[in-house]
């Protein structure tokens, strides 16, 4: 009956390493992607002040011009044209 080859009980240092760098890929695309996360939440929570402000202001001058499209180049103030019905 033939022995039996024993096996390793570790891993060759090669590939310990390469084990190590792959994890640490992995952890830094991780921080990565919770630093993305932050952003696009911070990013989102600007985008609803800003649409707030704008709502804002546009409510303010409806009230001094009434419905009417401003041109954003020239300032200057269209009629809105209600469609018959």
């Amino acid at each position: 009956m033939a022995a039996k080859a024993k096996k390793p009980n570790k891993i060759s240092k090669k590939e310990l390493e390469v084990l190590t760098a792959l994890q640490q890929e992995v952890n830094n695309v991780l921080g990565k992607i919770g630093n993305a996360e932050i952003v696009k939440s911070q990013l989102i929570s600007k985008h609803a002040e800003i649409q707030k402000r704008w709502n804002e202001n546009a409510a303010a001058l409806e009230e001094i011009y009434g419905k009417v499209n401003v041109d954003l180049v020239s300032g200057e103030i269209k009629e809105i044209q209600q469609e018959e019905s």
